[in-house]
């Protein structure tokens, strides 16, 4: 399910409601293909993380981090980059794309 944010200055962008899966394909390059640096940043820290643990410690517990980060990213990332936005002046464009984001918990109440 998708819907259009639009920034004060008129912009419009059209982004997805639900799992991410830009993030289980291409891991963090999901982030950075949106410009979006902080989640990117987070992204490779934890990838890393667990890349680091794999080589060094543990194997399985490395590989564990890294799907965990994963599963943590597609299951969350569009609801982060959405609540991001608003916070950042973007609106819902119409009243549907708001119905959908207060049905789907991506915002609590009337923004």
């Amino acid at each position: 399910m998708y819907i259009n944010l639009k920034s004060s200055d008129g912009n419009v962008i059209t982004t997805k409601v639900g799992s991410c899966w830009t993030c289980v394909f291409l891991s963090f390059f999901g982030p950075l293909l949106r410009g979006d640096i902080k989640f990117f940043v987070l992204y490779v820290i934890l990838d890393g993380a667990g890349l680091f643990i794999t080589l060094n410690y543990d194997r399985d517990i490395g590989i564990a981090i890294m799907a965990m980060v994963t599963l943590l990213f597609e299951s969350n990332y569009n609801t982060w980059f959405i609540r991001g936005k608003m916070n950042n002046g973007w609106e819902p464009e119409t009243e549907k794309d708001r119905e959908i984001l207060l049905e789907k918990g991506v915002i609590k109440t009337e923004v």
